[in-house]
């Protein structure tokens, strides 16, 4: 089975080493303050993007198994001074509840007040992204009403 990349729809599939959904090793390990915590290595495609109703199959390529993995050594919580006692990391936290909603509010609060400080911003979102589409984005860079120094 050929498979699309839903998160940039030009580039092909990568895979996490060639993890796949039906492998033992899906569940990452951690000890955390001498307790051992479980975590989910990564995300198949319908995993991630639950809403698309991709077609699932008994193997399908796995990705994020790297860095749930990184994330989770003890050594680059320390450094990045997370406390033991949180759970440790998985993409999108894992808990398969998802849903993609058009939210006016997001993060756009924050860009007339960089803008006030004298930061200069560059936005940019992908177009060929299928998981994340770039309408929202494009509506609330509208709705800034900032000049447009050099149209797209």
């Amino acid at each position: 089975m050929t498979w699309l990349n839903w998160y940039d729809l030009y580039r092909p599939v990568y895979g996490s080493g060639g993890l796949r959904s039906d492998h033992p090793e899906r569940i990452g390990k951690t000890v955390l303050n001498g307790v051992e915590h479980k975590y989910r290595r990564g995300y198949t495609f319908s995993e991630y993007t639950p809403w698309a109703n991709l077609p699932k199959t008994d193997s399908e390529p796995v990705f994020g198994a790297g860095i749930a993995d990184y994330f989770n050594k003890p050594e680059v919580r320390e450094a990045l001074n997370i406390w033991d006692k949180v759970q440790p990391w998985e993409e999108c936290n894992g808990n398969g509840n998802w849903t993609y909603n058009y939210t006016r509010e997001g993060s756009m609060w924050i860009y007339p007040i960089l803008k006030e400080a004298g930061i200069r911003q560059i936005f940019f979102s992908g177009d060929t992204d299928g998981a994340v589409p770039f309408s929202g984005t494009r509506q609330w860079i509208k709705e800034l009403n900032y000049p447009i120094r050099r149209p797209w």
